[in-house]
This record gives structure tokens, C-alpha cells and sequence, in this order.
């Protein structure tokens, strides 16, 4: 399963906010324990890196992953990324 699936199942489950931002799913991340399909963890940078690849916002793009995410920034000044309603 993907890293962005994770993502959407733990909203899913209630564990992540639908609107989150980068901080919150970095701290579930480190909370729930998630690891690769390996079983081995996910460098520091993947959340980052695959909310900016998701992000609707994001395009036009070269990279060839789904733009799943939709995104603003809040009163805080933080990005918060939530999955569009289908």
C-alpha cells in the first residue's frame, strides 16, 4: 500500500483529521508506528514529499503520481491537506 493510501485510511479510520496539515500526519506517523511495505521506516522527508506530489494545486507537474489532495493555508499560516469529497 502506498504512502498516500496510509494517509487516506487513517482519515478514514478517524486517526488523521480530513483537513490536516504536514505537522499533524508527521506526528501520527511517528505515533502509530507506520513502516514501509518492508517493514522499514519511511525517511523523514516522505510526508513532505507526498503531499506536495498529491496536491491538486501542484500542476502542471512531470511527476506521474495522482494529485489526490486538495490544499490552503489556514489562519496559522500552515498548509492544511485534505481529501476532496467524490
Amino acid at each position: 500500500m502506498s504512502l498516500i493510501e496510509k494517509i487516506y485510511e487513517a482519515v478514514q479510520r478517524g486517526e488523521l483529521l480530513q483537513s490536516c496539515t504536514a505537522e499533524e500526519m508527521k506526528n501520527w506517523f511517528e505515533n502509530s508506528g507506520t513502516v514501509k511495505s518492508d517493514g522499514t521506516p519511511y525517511a523523514a522527508a516522505s510526508v513532505e514529499a507526498v503531499l506536495s506530489n498529491a496536491d491538486i494545486s501542484n500542476q502542471p507537474t512531470t511527476n506521474a503520481n495522482r494529485k489526490l489532495l486538495k490544499s490552503r493555508v489556514n489562519t496559522a499560516g500552515k498548509k492544511q491537506y485534505w481529501f476532496p469529497s467524490e
